[in-house]
């Protein structure tokens, strides 16, 4: 079963699009589901970088705070660049909604019940591992000047 990453970040903001339509029907439907998909890649991203730094022992990510702070700003600009082009510019949603609206009841609450897992298992894996890499020592150069006197 090969589905693109399209169809699937396409059906996440279907899901969650559909959820703030049915609970608010406020007109920001689509302005919510993306801040929710973009704060997920963003803790998502951290998350990985975090769980890198607890298998490697040491900090990969900057630990000053100007520094974190650029990085996080950049990496904010970059992902919200990258979804808003996918869902409000090429709309690439919408050439999946119709498919989306045919899946049966099971199947929806099935899909409901992943977006629901994914999003708190990113959100519960960014909470542990940054905690476990915050008590790790700062980024030491791969290679150090003692590496090379045994």
């Amino acid at each position: 079963m090969n589905i693109p990453i399209t169809k699937l970040l396409a059906f996440v903001f279907w899901d969650i699009r559909r959820f703030f339509k049915f609970m608010y029907d406020d007109g920001l439907a689509e302005f919510k589901a993306l801040a929710v998909i973009v704060c997920a890649e963003i803790l998502g991203v951290f998350a990985t970088a975090s769980m890198i730094s607890v298998f490697l022992g040491y900090k990969i990510l900057p630990t000053s705070k100007p520094l974190f702070f650029l990085l996080a700003i950049g990496l904010s600009l970059g992902v919200t660049g990258m979804n808003y082009y996918l869902f409000s510019y090429r709309k690439s949603s919408a050439q999946f909604e119709a498919e989306f609206e045919n899946y049966s009841v099971r199947a929806r609450h099935i899909g409901n019940l992943a977006v629901l897992a994914v999003i708190c298992a990113i959100f519960a894996a960014t909470l542990i591992f940054t905690g476990l890499a915050r008590h790790l020592p700062p980024n030491r150069s791969p290679i150090s000047p003692s590496d090379f006197h045994g």
